[in-house]
């Protein structure tokens, strides 16, 4: 009897056990795995923490992986190399020494089915981070919180765009992210934030601590050239970035060897002169000059320094650019072409600058000379953008028929002259006068909207093309009559029109009306 009352109690002390544990492995099962988030990023981890008398215990290869701290295990010992420390400590006792100092853990290292696991709180100690156990939301929390991380990367963000290179270290060691993006900053980061606003030690200093280029991010490689800032260019070529990088514009190099537009509004275009420091960087971190246009961008910029280093580098003056021309083409408007050959020195080309009537240089324009000692000789056209005209023609004196550029527009007295001796030029600064004749175009045959007029004087021994804005146009002549032969609206057709001109010749700004009267006995072409 006593028997079989003890069966039958040990049946139910069975029972029990078995409900129990049943009861905890259905808890077990529905319960979320626990994470580990750093500064608010969630580490993704396979193997999931553990937790073990009131604390949490992480396995030590994956989290050790997923936060990129070297460590090693050997003989029961874990060591961790850190940002110039050696954290050493020994399985089953709950002390480390982080350096010279030994600090208390509230857990001790273990082994646990061939894996080897860590106290939760020696990534604090490791890190040097605030460690927390949200037990509601089963996350562990090393460092920042999602709010306090938005704080900082704001925070980062403005030192970046300020230069602080001090603070941008001292925001990185707290957890901002080199790389975080911000919503109020779409798809910036503060490493594009530094370039922009050419911020070199703050660049150098996002780089440092690994913020990333991106090998075709072309808007980072393209706010560079903004800056002609060839250190930080360099910085971010060194870390990544590509050299041949390309957009809708066209390759990096490409842009950077000519003239680049900072224009915010159209009607009032504004350009940065190309850097050589720029280019030879570009280069000398690989760029292509024979694969792309930069030849003939750097040949219309007219830049000796940039064309000699682009030819150095391989690239083809007789390649055809998008315009149809070469770079030679190009060259021999400008009066340039000697400089594509390679040089040890530059030649002395003659040159002059051309300012408006307050002394400003007109950086982009068009002239004509002429052979002052002969009438019947062939016109000479220069073509110009920078700070000088280059007229590479032989000694001698040559009167400027006319002379455009920067909405100013002018033709010539006859007395007007440039002398070429030497390698040099006679005045070496032409000043224009203020315009004297403020026109408007009317025509009952032909529709006017903006474009440009081809003007001749009596005896058609030279012509000029004037731009008209609207029906409007502005220009400087000497007192005499000169005919409108052509104009060409923006529908780009060729209308041959007669019109004059009747300067009078008296001070100030005469305002005229011209007729413009279709020629119908010439034929008109589409451009």
């Amino acid at each position: 009897m006593r028997d079989r009352r003890s069966f039958v109690m040990m049946i139910i002390f069975l029972v029990i056990v078995a409900v129990v544990a049943a009861d905890r492995s259905v808890y077990s099962a529905v319960q979320p795995a626990i994470r580990i988030s750093v500064d608010a990023i969630e580490l993704p981890l396979k193997v999931r923490p553990v937790e073990e008398k009131g604390g949490l215990l992480l396995e030590a290869k994956e989290t050790f992986k997923a936060m990129r701290i070297q460590w090693k295990y050997e003989k029961k010992t874990i060591v961790i190399h850190y940002r110039g420390i050696v954290f050493t400590m020994e399985m089953n006792r709950n002390r480390v020494m982080a350096g010279q100092r030994e600090v208390r853990m509230a857990q001790a290292p273990v082994a646990r089915q061939g894996r080897i696991y860590i106290p939760a709180d020696l990534i604090g100690i490791v890190l040097g981070k605030a460690v927390v156990y949200d037990t509601d939301n089963r996350i562990l929390n090393v460092g920042l919180t999602a709010e306090e991380r938005t704080v900082i990367q704001r925070d980062l963000f403005e030192a970046a765009k300020a230069g602080n290179s001090e603070k941008i270290e001292m925001l990185l060691e707290r957890g901002a992210d080199p790389n975080g993006k911000l919503s109020e900053y779409g798809e910036s980061t503060p490493l594009r934030e530094a370039v922009v606003n050419d911020k070199t030690d703050a660049v150098q200093s996002l780089l440092v601590s690994g913020a990333k280029t991106g090998y075709h991010d072309t808007d980072l490689a393209f706010g560079t050239l903004l800056t002609q800032n060839a250190r930080m260019l360099n910085l971010l070529l060194d870390s990544g970035l590509d050299s041949n990088a390309k957009n809708h514009t066209g390759t990096l190099l490409e842009r950077a060897s000519g003239f680049i537009d900072i224009s915010k509004d159209p009607a009032q275009p504004k350009f940065l002169f190309p850097s050589a420091d720029m280019v030879n960087t570009l280069i000398e971190h690989g760029a292509k000059p024979r694969l792309d246009n930069s030849l003939i961008n750097a040949v219309e910029a007219q830049n000796y320094e940039i064309i000699q280093s682009l030819i150095r580098a391989g690239a083809n003056p007789n390649k055809v650019g998008m315009g149809g021309k070469t770079p030679y083409e190009l060259s021999k408007e400008r009066h340039i072409n000697r400089w594509l050959t390679i040089r040890e020195e530059p030649p002395a080309l003659p040159s002059f600058s051309v300012t408006d009537d307050s002394g400003n240089t007109i950086v982009d324009g068009s002239l004509i000379l002429r052979d002052a000692n002969n009438k019947d000789s062939i016109p000479k056209s220069i073509i110009w953008r920078g700070n000088k005209v280059y007229a590479d023609l032989p000694d001698g004196k040559y009167t400027l028929l006319n002379v455009g550029g920067n909405g100013l527009h002018m033709i010539s007295p006859l007395s007007s002259s440039i002398t070429i001796q030497g390698g040099k030029a006679d005045p070496d600064v032409v000043k224009l006068p203020s315009p004297n004749v403020s026109g408007t175009l009317t025509s009952e045959s032909i529709r006017i909207d903006g474009g440009r007029f081809f003007i001749v004087d009596k005896w058609n021994k030279w012509f000029y093309f004037v731009p008209v804005t609207g029906d409007r146009f502005t220009l400087y002549a000497p007192e005499g009559h000169y005919r409108i032969s052509s104009y060409t609206g923006t529908d780009r057709v060729d209308y041959a029109v007669d019109g004059i001109i009747a300067i009078n010749g008296e001070p100030g700004i005469q305002n005229i009306i011209v007729n413009l009267k279709k020629d119908d006995a010439s034929k008109n072409k589409t451009n």
